[in-house]
């Protein structure tokens, strides 16, 4: 087995031979006082973005409401694991609050969840596009589930510039 010059002189010193790195790419630096210096430089691997990561933020968002598309604005929290979130809008003159629990991820950019309001109960999908800042939607009641309707939404931060806020239950740097 053949060891370089940098290994044998490492070892002769009572050190650790360094250990390959991945195919590293050599640099020849200019002459300098008559010696030539040579340097391997291993390739940055960039980290992948998380296998769990899901959209998380306010969205601007627009649902069906007795008979017209009502502007709303949904809050949600989501990831491999499920996530959570609120929706509000405002009906004659009155905000109505929602909650979104027990949300579970069926495909990699799409969620199903539970709502809950004063009016009702039922299911919501979410399709998010490959960037993970707009979605199209539809919901149903429980009572009746073959019956859906439009509910979709964009990032605040990617309509109006605004940022979007982060959850409140996870500490912040």
């Amino acid at each position: 087995m053949r060891r370089s010059a940098l290994a044998l002189a490492v070892a002769a010193c009572g050190g650790t031979p360094p250990q390959p790195a991945p195919t590293p790419a050599t640099v020849t630096i200019p002459r300098v006082e008559g010696k030539t210096s040579v340097l391997a430089v291993a390739p940055r691997e960039e980290p992948a973005p998380p296998e769990d990561a899901g959209p998380s933020g306010i969205f601007e968002s627009e649902l069906w409401n007795a008979g017209v598309l009502q502007k709303s604005e949904t809050e949600l929290f989501l990831d491999a694991a499920g996530g959570r979130g609120t929706y509000s809008y405002v009906e004659e003159e009155r905000r109505i609050r929602g909650e979104i629990g027990l949300c579970r991820r069926v495909q990699p950019r799409q969620w199903t969840c539970q709502w809950v309001d004063e009016f009702g109960t039922g299911e919501v999908t979410f399709r998010f596009d490959a960037d993970l800042r707009r979605f199209e939607g539809e919901w149903w009641t429980a009572s009746e589930p073959t019956q859906k309707y439009p509910w979709n939404g964009a990032r605040l931060d990617a309509t109006s510039g605004e940022e979007s806020s982060p959850d409140p239950d996870v500490p912040q740097p």
